[in-house]
């Protein structure tokens, strides 16, 4: 056996795990082997002091997880009222905008002025929303295509792939390069 073999040994003759040859062929070896008679004290050390503590268990203190659960149904309450509290501001801010809005359009109606007429506010509101629903859609493809190159990325397929066309490209420039050469050029005639 080797020195690592025996090394690896010690801990199973700790646990009383070996056969009685490997037991004798082992401790023979520790007679003469000082290295392995260190690393046997030391593991020796641990194992008596993890025998020693053994029978004591830590356990976390009495109402911990009820404790625990509270806090944690806690933070779940103020993170869902902070959402609807989001909600709500913007809410509130969308129909002060409204209203704004509509006092200052009825106001310049009403006094006479037309400042805007109806049909341009409309085709101006519908190419706001128009604007708006195209930019969603492109958000959504550019995340879509942001997936899909992630997904395909983490394929070794795609690496073997990206191996063999960097090749060929490197081949057809070496190609390019050696058919541009005057005596390359002679020759290809």
């Amino acid at each position: 056996m080797t020195h690592d073999t025996f090394t690896e040994q010690l801990s199973l003759w700790l646990d009383n795990e070996l056969s009685a040859p490997e037991a004798a062929e082992l401790q023979a070896h520790l007679a003469d082997c000082h290295a392995c008679q260190h690393t046997y004290q030391a593991l020796q050390q641990v194992d008596t002091l993890l025998r020693s503590r053994a029978g004591v268990v830590v356990g976390p203190a009495p109402g911990f997880a009820a404790r625990f659960e509270n806090r944690l149904a806690q933070q779940q309450a103020r993170h869902n009222g902070h959402i609807w509290l989001g909600f709500g501001v913007l809410l509130v801010g969308t129909l002060f905008l409204f209203v704004i809005g509509g006092i200052l359009l009825g106001t310049f109606v009403s006094a006479g002025i037309n400042l805007v007429g109806i049909d341009i506010l409309y085709n101006g509101l519908a190419g706001l929303i128009t604007s708006a629903n195209t930019l969603a859609v492109w958000l959504n493809l550019a995340g879509l295509f942001l997936k899909a190159c992630l997904i395909t990325m983490s394929q070794p397929l795609f690496w073997g792939c990206v191996l063999i066309a960097a090749g060929m490209a490197w081949l057809w420039l070496r190609l390019l390069k050696l058919a541009n050469r005057p005596a390359a050029v002679e020759l290809l005639i």
